[in-house]
């Protein structure tokens, strides 16, 4: 049948098309472009807070975008998971240079993104039930399949050897993945986020919510929760050891956790604006309350300089609260518009960074303290080290 012959709703429907198309609504995004190209953009400063910080955001040159978690390299390098076009970006803040690299599996749709100790990045490819890795002196990747019982994967951690994952929130299982045989090993109860502290692993469990500690030689049997043994108590936590601590509310929906310095857990409990600590020597958690009640409290990071930065998703305002003096200050992040996806520590140089996304695309930024009080608002910074 020639194309003239079609049904009058055929050609009707194939002229709107092209209509969409020639208007520029109908839009194949870009291709991942493999490995480092000539684009670098300009850091932007917002406003200076009477703190003296401010929110330094480098804009993604990739028109459509949805970015999830951020990771920072040993290198100083920002890494970050592009979930609708399945791509692992990366940010040079020195040059102010993006790359991006394709994960290796189509559609994949990288969520959570981490990177180890050799500068190897490891993302979530939560669409396939897969653990990918990215080498990226060579551009090359591979993914590792998982047990069928993982469906969707969401967070990754590299630690002792071992790449920790967690599945989709609303499902019972985490796991470890040995990336020298591709064997998994995988365990029950509901995880909601690994992290790694002190040669120990930190888990969160939903939802009765106690915080969990223990080394990476004792990884625990199937079900090896259903009657706690130990309970921690002063002086506890011998390297072989698993512990269980108690925190002061109960069902306190712990998203996320993260560790500072000094070796305590902070973590939230969005559900009740409320921030916590757990100081492992005293064996005793306390809990602060946000400055704006009913904020629901999202993502959590420590500054080299002790503040504890956390988002409030119904206010919109990032703020940092001082434990010593039990203060909170905010500061603008000069975007428009954006939602705060991840926020992640710096280990090697004590930054802050946050993944934004929004309606104009997305960026990623980094909080600092500047000594320029009278910068102006959107003040552009030239890139070091650049060659435009």
């Amino acid at each position: 049948m020639s194309v003239t012959s079609r049904p009058r709703r055929f050609r009707w429907l194939t002229a709107v098309t092209g209509l969409l198309v020639a208007c520029g609504h109908v839009r194949e995004p870009p291709a991942c472009r493999d490995g480092a190209f000539e684009q670098v953009v300009e850091g932007i400063a917002g406003p200076v807070s009477p703190a003296g910080r401010r929110v330094v955001h480098y804009r993604i040159p990739r028109p459509e975008l949805q970015l999830h978690d951020i990771a920072v390299a040993p290198d100083g390098a920002v890494w970050y998971a592009d979930l609708l076009n399945s791509c692992i970006g990366k940010l040079d803040p020195v040059s102010g240079r993006f790359s991006e690299y394709s994960t290796a599996s189509a559609g994949a749709n990288p969520h959570g993104v981490t990177v180890d100790s050799a500068g190897i990045v490891w993302y979530a490819a939560s669409q396939h039930g897969r653990i990918g890795r990215i080498d990226p002196v060579t551009g090359r990747s591979r993914e590792f399949s998982l047990p069928k019982e993982i469906r969707f994967v969401h967070t990754v951690l590299v630690h002792a050897g071992q790449v920790w994952f967690t599945g989709n929130p609303v499902s019972p299982d985490w796991g470890t993945l040995d990336p020298n045989t591709g064997d998994a090993r995988i365990y029950e109860h509901r995880y909601l986020l690994v992290t790694a502290s002190d040669g120990a692993v930190w888990i969160g469990l939903a939802p009765t919510d106690p915080l969990i500690r223990f080394p990476v030689t004792a990884v625990p049997p199937d079900r090896w929760l259903a009657i706690p043994d130990t309970w921690a108590q002063a002086h506890s936590g011998a390297a072989g050891q698993w512990l269980w601590w108690r925190l002061p509310t109960h069902d306190a929906r712990l998203n996320p956790m993260t560790t500072d310095p000094a070796g305590r857990v902070w973590y939230n409990a969005r559900d009740r604006s409320v921030i916590g600590v757990l100081d492992r020597a005293s064996v005793q958690a306390r809990e602060f309350p946000t400055a704006s009640e009913r904020a629901f409290v999202d993502d959590l990071a420590v500054g080299s300089d002790g503040l504890i930065w956390f988002y409030e998703v119904r206010t919109s305002s990032l703020v940092g609260f001082d434990p010593a003096a039990r203060t909170y200050e905010s500061v603008e992040i000069g975007v428009p518009d954006v939602r705060v996806t991840d926020m992640t520590t710096d280990p090697w140089r004590g930054h802050v960074w946050l993944g934004l996304d929004g309606v104009d695309g997305g960026a990623l930024a980094r909080i600092e303290r500047t000594g320029d009080a009278g910068a102006p608002r959107n003040k552009r910074l030239k890139p070091t080290g650049a060659h435009q």
